[in-house]
């Protein structure tokens, strides 16, 4: 889905999507092998903790950060759907453990921001999502992702997105897959009009998060979003 913040195209599938520029505040984290955790390495802006670790079912694949990472979740679906990817035996998979701590000291707050190349633009006019818990779970991260996609866009959304030509078109064929692939009756989907979730054209596949430090010391959890079918391992 083009926008003015980001209207650089490539085809995928058969009709377009975005691409994903790289983005500023990069951070990167390592792998701690025996451990749920990937711990997050000093940077020049100190976090709040000294250490921080994201849970291992949340983080981006470390070693090869344009790969999936090891859950796999199609965010059009609710996260009791995703699955994590045994890392011994490729061909098993599980239910993501939704109850561990999301980062490690748990936290009861969470801001969570986007690296999506087109989405990241949106995020700065709808604001950032906001998780509050008396400790915040791996999925209470998820369904704070899935509810804030499911939002519907605005008629203001839709005139600013309509400001550049084939936008139109590309919301209409997103909404059009997300039908087809959810649970829900095609009809009702398609009468519910479009989601933010349709921004994103086909990048439905959950990329994992990262931590990112703020100049003012302050930190927020970043997703995002890679192209492609997320296959159904239910």
């Amino acid at each position: 889905m083009q926008s003015p913040f980001s209207p650089t195209w490539s085809l995928y599938s058969g009709w377009n999507v975005p691409i994903t520029p790289m983005t500023p505040w990069s951070t990167s984290s390592g792998s701690s092998y025996g451990s749920p955790w990937s711990p997050f390495p000093p940077t020049i802006f100190r976090p709040p903790q000294a250490i921080m670790s994201i849970h291992r079912h949340l983080c981006s694949n470390i070693t090869h950060p344009d790969s999936p990472p090891e859950l796999l979740w199609d965010i059009i679906h609710p996260p009791h759907f995703a699955r994590v990817r045994d890392l011994q035996f490729f061909h098993f998979w599980e239910k993501p453990d939704l109850d561990a701590n999301s980062v490690q000291p748990f936290v009861k707050k969470v801001w969570i921001d986007c690296d999506h190349g087109v989405l990241s633009y949106w995020f700065q006019k709808w604001g950032h999502i906001n998780v509050a818990s008396d400790r915040v779970t791996v999925g209470q991260i998820l369904e704070g992702i899935y509810n804030y996609l499911r939002i519907p866009l605005t008629e203001d959304d839709l005139r600013e997105l309509n400001t550049l030509p084939g936008n139109d078109e590309g919301l209409r064929i997103a909404r059009a897959k997300r039908a087809k692939d959810s649970y829900e009756i095609d009809a009702v989907v398609l009468a519910s009009g479009f989601r933010r979730v349709d921004i994103a054209g086909s990048h439905r596949r959950f990329q994992g998060m990262r931590i990112v430090a703020y100049p003012d010391h302050t930190w927020r959890l970043h997703f995002n979003l890679l192209p492609g079918s997320v296959p159904r391992q239910y």
